[in-house]
């Protein structure tokens, strides 16, 4: 994927199930690297970063309460 527009149509709807992980990801990389991100709202780059988060690290829960974060 090398269109600017296309990366952003997949970042701005990072949860569809339209797209594969690895479009996901390059969509981030390509958008990331862009100068300025001005049509992407907050929340869709919030949703993006939780995307990254989400097939990156895995939360365990600890027995003395404390939340550790492990890498996939």
């Amino acid at each position: 994927m090398r269109k600017k527009g296309k990366a952003i149509a997949i970042v701005k709807d990072i949860t569809s199930d339209r797209f594969t992980d690895e479009e996901k990801a390059e969509a981030i990389y390509l958008v990331m690297n862009m100068a300025t991100h001005m049509s992407i709202t907050k929340d869709e780059l919030i949703n993006a970063i939780k995307w990254l988060w989400h097939n990156a690290y895995e939360y365990v829960e600890e027995m003395a309460g404390e939340t550790e974060c492990k890498i996939d």
